[in-house]
């Protein structure tokens, strides 16, 4: 019995010994290619959701920014034409005569004063932000070769 458990331990040995060598290094290399490839799986993973996020902030920036706009743009149409004392009107009725390619921005919408009939009309136009609301009214015609606005508008 001792001289079948040498040969068992013999057995045992040799099994190992006719393993290739090269075995754990090339086992040891596909764990590691395994644990790159995850890696880089993670990355792109990582990058493709940050990328997501940006993309859902600057949504909602623009969103943001939009209602701001609205509510300066509603803020000065009350401010303008708040009082019961002013009249709103396109700008093609200043010049009934005129053709819509004769009179610059038709489109326009003026308020008037009413108790102030000499004064010319604001313009519910998008405008300078360095000026008080009212004090950008723009003559419709051009004089002239140069434009009636200033260049930094």
């Amino acid at each position: 019995m001792g001289n079948n458990t040498h040969t068992a331990e013999e057995a045992v040995g040799m099994k190992h010994s006719k393993r290739s060598p090269g075995f754990s290094l090339i086992l040891s290399l596909t764990v590691m290619a395994g644990i790159v490839m995850l890696l880089v799986t993670v990355s792109a993973f990582i990058t493709v959701e940050s990328r997501a996020v940006m993309n859902q902030q600057l949504a909602t920036r623009a969103k943001l920014n939009s209602i701001v706009s609205m509510r300066l743009a509603l803020a000065h149409l009350q401010q303008e034409a708040g009082p019961d004392r002013r009249a709103t009107a396109r700008a093609d009725i200043t010049q009934p005569d005129a053709t819509a390619s004769t009179v610059r921005n038709p489109m326009w919408t003026g308020i008037w004063r009413t108790d102030l009939p000499d004064l010319p009309p604001a313009w519910i136009v998008s405008g300078r932000a360095d000026q008080p609301a009212g004090t950008q009214s723009l003559s419709l015609y051009q004089t002239g070769s140069s434009p009636d606005y200033h260049p930094g508008y």
